[in-house]
């Protein structure tokens, strides 16, 4: 069976998720990290998309990003592959894919959930950080969200620039909420929608989104469809 075309629409913020083969290590040092951000910055001008997060963990790569054309991020996305994979085994003595088969898409509703997805990789890269000390400020976009560094080649989400009318604002209510923290039932929300559906969005969103499209967006309902018995009508002698 022929695989299904992945999804991707120009001028829409799309979650892309990258998972080392087997979910084995991507990313084992400070000094990886540094490099895979470094590869995603000198990367990014040359398509035409623009980056709103990132996050590196030990086993996987998160991006959201919005595209100007359809093939930026598969472009983007394999740019970073072809520089980075050959330092990695090279650096950690192995050879082969580093990835574990395509990288996976989801379209974001980002009026609805775009402020939850970066805090999620915020938190994500936190945890990572800690459980494998390594060094947060290349893990994530969360520095310059919360103004502790300038990330020149970032582009932060309409959603932040609504957290206040000055930097200190913004930047003071996104720590007010990332450490409040995203909770139980929101995390696994996410972490069941992204990069396994096509869609994370209201049900307006979706409908706008299915016309610009001819993929089906929506998730049909399990099992088989509800047979209907056919009888023979009454017969009045």
């Amino acid at each position: 069976m022929a695989r299904q075309a992945r999804l991707v629409i120009p001028n829409q913020v799309h979650f892309v998720k990258q998972v080392g083969h087997n979910f084995q290590e991507i990313c084992k040092t400070n000094e990886d990290a540094k490099r895979l951000r470094t590869i995603i910055a000198e990367t990014l001008p040359l398509f035409e998309l623009a980056l709103h997060g990132f996050l590196i963990s030990t086993n996987e790569f998160y991006l959201l990003l919005s595209p100007k054309n359809e093939t930026a991020i598969s472009g983007f996305v394999q740019a970073i592959s072809r520089k980075y994979v050959p330092y990695f085994n090279q650096k950690h003595a192995r050879s082969g894919s580093l990835w574990n088969g395509r990288f996976l898409c989801t379209i974001v509703d980002v009026a609805h959930h775009g402020l939850d997805v970066v805090l999620y990789m915020n938190e994500k890269a936190n945890i990572t950080a800690e459980q494998f000390h390594l060094d947060v400020a290349n893990l994530s976009a969360s520095p310059h969200y919360l103004g502790y560094s300038e990330i020149r080649w970032l582009h932060p989400i309409k959603e932040w620039w609504l957290l206040g009318n000055t930097p200190f604002d913004r930047e003071k209510a996104y720590y007010e909420i990332l450490h409040q923290g995203l909770g139980v039932s929101k995390t696994k929300a996410l972490q069941s929608a992204l990069g396994h559906d096509k869609v994370l969005g209201s049900e307006p969103f979706i409908d706008a989104l299915q016309r610009l499209t001819s993929q089906k967006l929506k998730r049909g309902k399990a099992g088989r469809p509800v047979r209907t018995l056919l009888t023979a009508p009454n017969i009045v002698s």
